[in-house]
């Protein structure tokens, strides 16, 4: 429940391996509250931690009057139906996905609207924990800053069925690559 609305909470975190600690650590965490019958952002925090890098951000999303609040007063345009990051990809699982589709919708994030475009790549057939696995590979155009801070260098292959499971991404980030496998998967059951 957030100010009396129904809600999903997401959560990524991105962390280095103690390996690359001592070269550039990581330790990013972003959370998301979405509207649960629209997917569109109710609230998004995010605490990134890269390498000297420090930066948090909380943003509260007025989906009614199109205004998105930070807690320094400042106020941004953010027309209902905005998304964060976060809620963006969310709502892409819930979409039917064809190879040469672009999907495109509003994020908000910096104190600014920007156009967000996800293409829908191609299919295929990759190991994943469920054995080989139909997949859908998108690339979504990012341009919020942080550690997946690019335009066109980010893949993500989603299962290729009604639920696309995200099993597996592919970055570059500004010390290298990185690749991020599914390693658990529970099914979640309906949520009341």
């Amino acid at each position: 429940d957030y100010y009396g609305q129904k809600v999903i909470h997401l959560r990524t975190r991105a962390r280095s391996n103690t390996f690359f600690d001592d070269f550039f650590k990581v330790r990013d965490q972003a959370d998301s509250y979405a509207d649960a019958d629209s997917l569109v952002a109710r609230y998004f925090n995010k605490h990134l931690r890269e390498g000297g890098y420090e930066r948090d951000v909380e943003i509260h999303f007025d989906q009614i009057h199109g205004i998105a609040y930070y807690p320094s007063g400042k106020e941004s345009e953010a027309p209902p139906g905005t998304h964060d990051i976060l809620t963006a990809f969310f709502r892409v699982r819930t979409i039917p996905l064809e190879p040469g589709q672009t999907i495109k919708m509003l994020a908000h994030g910096d104190k600014k609207l920007y156009p967000l475009e996800v293409r829908v790549i191609r299919r295929e057939k990759i190991k994943t924990i469920f054995g080989q696995t139909n997949t859908i590979v998108v690339q979504p155009m990012i341009t919020e800053e942080g550690l997946f801070n690019h335009q066109g260098d980010l893949l993500v292959w989603f299962t290729d069925d009604a639920r696309r499971i995200p099993v597996l991404m592919k970055a570059s980030v500004p010390v290298g690559a990185i690749e991020a496998r599914l390693t658990k998967y529970t099914p979640g059951g309906r949520w009341e």
